[in-house]
């Protein structure tokens, strides 16, 4: 990055002090200017491009830009790891409510296809009565929700990073499709996913119920009692929070982890690719008191000890994401437990986390009775 700041610096010289004094013919002048704005703007591109990517982890090398990342993982079981459920919990049926019997005439769920047989993706939006927050939120059902109205569903709540929305959760990891996937291979039970909004821009929520900083908002209180209220409401799931388990990839990641450490009673399971565990705020966006550890989830889990299952994703070479997951493992006891999987390479990017989900699907699959597949 030196090396660009100083080569523009360099051409800059050339074309402010050097260039107009030596232009030469019409043509030499002409092909001169050419050259001097096109290197500048090149190499000022290159320099932002190289300060955002210092700044973000994106890429740890040169070899990383082509988009290859390797395939191989390593399995690092820590203290507490889990012992596998004997077998797959029951498919619950039941009877549904007025409101989660006639998904069609719900004005919750715009767009639903009673006819849908692939799953489908929703669109809605989510009004918070406790927190006062309103913001859209992506839903995926599984191809039996509009078939089987006596089934009820584990659910999944995604978290996405900053910057970025929930339509990540379909336009680029297509969530929706991995899960279906993992069912036909036995490996994962139907289940619903919602991706809330929880960064909206200027506003690096983190998660957290904030008291201090610019327009601190209750953002735990969102997720954890006006989404989850939601879902319960307008949509049959299985209400047990061995039924609800959270994924989220880089400060979605923090989200995922900080629900089930903070709320075991509600979320039993959560996966977190290249997260971390206690809140980085984006300058000048700090929404809660310095020396504030009420959301330092290492320190939780080491004096708490919560009943949560927790798996965790990252290439070795993203520097931040392994810090932290090491200084967190660490004060892990049980019951609480930890489980991790890595890659070689990748630093912070898609790459990784399109690789990590469904590796983190099948570890729910797994551990988790109320995820494991069972025959309909």
């Amino acid at each position: 990055m030196a090396v660009v700041a100083l080569v523009l610096l360099g051409i800059l010289v050339w074309a402010v002090l050097w260039l107009p004094r030596h232009r030469g013919g019409a043509v030499r002048a002409a092909l001169a200017q050419v050259l001097a704005l096109f290197l500048t703007t090149s190499l000022s591109l290159l320099l932002v491009g190289l300060v955002l990517n210092r700044d973000n982890g994106w890429y740890t090398n040169w070899s990383d830009l082509p988009g290859t990342v390797p395939g191989s993982s390593t399995t690092h079981y820590t203290r507490g790891a889990h012992t596998r459920p004997a077998k797959p919990a029951e498919l619950v049926t039941g009877r549904a409510t007025a409101l989660q019997a006639a998904p069609a005439s719900n004005h919750a769920l715009p767009g639903f296809n009673a006819h849908a047989t692939g799953g489908q993706y929703l669109t809605v939006t989510i009004a918070g009565d406790a927190s006062g927050i309103k913001q859209p939120a992506l839903v995926w059902l599984p191809p039996s929700y509009a078939s089987h109205p006596d089934r009820f569903y584990p659910v999944i709540l995604g978290f996405h990073g900053i910057p970025g929305s929930p339509s990540a959760y379909h336009e680029k990891f297509d969530i929706g499709t991995t899960l279906t996937s993992l069912t036909a291979a036995k490996q994962l039970r139907e289940a619903i996913v919602v991706v809330p909004t929880t960064f909206v821009p200027g506003n690096d929520s983190e998660c957290v119920d904030g008291t201090t900083g610019p327009n601190p908002a209750p953002w735990e209180t969102y997720v954890d009692t006006d989404v989850r209220n939601w879902v319960r409401t307008n949509l049959r799931t299985v209400d047990s929070p061995d039924a609800w388990a959270t994924v989220g990839y880089s400060a979605g990641g923090f989200c995922a982890a900080m629900l089930p450490v903070r709320h075991p009673d509600h979320y039993s399971h959560g996966m977190v690719m290249s997260g971390y565990f206690a809140p980085e705020w984006t300058a000048h966006q700090q929404y809660l008191p310095t020396g504030d550890k009420s959301y330092d989830l290492t320190t939780i889990v080491g004096t708490h000890r919560p009943k949560a299952a927790l798996w965790a994703y990252a290439a070795r070479d993203d520097k931040q994401a392994m810090t932290a997951l090491a200084g967190f493992t660490k004060a892990v006891r049980p019951p609480t437990t930890m489980e991790t999987q890595t890659q070689q390479t990748g630093g912070h990017r898609w790459d990784v986390w399109l690789q990590g989900l469904p590796l983190g699907l099948q570890w729910l699959g797994t551990t988790d009775a109320q995820f494991a597949w069972r025959a309909a």
